[in-house]
């Protein structure tokens, strides 16, 4: 819990320094939504982000309503999807970055960003990489583990 003090402090270098909170991340585990069959695995990923982050962006300005303090940023950090999809018996992860994306939509102000695995386990999840920078809203954080895949 913040005290007044920090509060206080917090508003004054809003003010005065011109300090800006750009980013809120809200961390959702995902481990639990694998399944063999890649469609329900899909299903138990949207599920969880829509109802578990339905409220994200609401919440999110509550701070720059009651303290005048800037949010730039609400988004969503997910466990690696490569790491979800093992439990599936797929080559392809396309359909887990839909999940992600169709929550994205849901969620509106959200964003989402692929980390590009680069452990030989993950191989599925790289393959389908290229397909889902194409075709959804995601976006890659490491370039230089993406050499080759362009995002849109």
């Amino acid at each position: 819990m913040l005290s007044n003090r920090e509060i206080l402090e917090t508003i004054r270098m809003v003010q005065e320094e011109n300090l800006d909170i750009r980013t809120i991340t809200m961390g959702i585990s995902l481990r639990d939504c694998g399944h063999e069959d890649i469609k329900e695995t899909r299903r138990r990923i949207y599920a969880k982000i829509t109802s578990r982050a339905a409220r994200l962006v609401e919440v999110g300005e509550e701070p720059e309503r009651e303290y005048g303090i800037p949010i730039v940023n609400k988004r969503i950090s997910v466990t690696p999807i490569a790491l979800v999809g093992e439990a599936c018996q797929a080559d392809d992860y396309t359909e887990l970055a839909l999940a992600l994306d169709e929550a994205h939509l849901r969620i509106a102000g959200f964003c989402v960003c692929v980390y590009v695995a680069s452990s030989n386990r993950r191989r599925a999840s790289r393959a389908s990489l290229r397909f889902a920078l194409a075709h959804t809203r995601c976006r890659t954080t490491d370039k230089q583990k993406a050499k080759g895949v362009r995002p849109s």
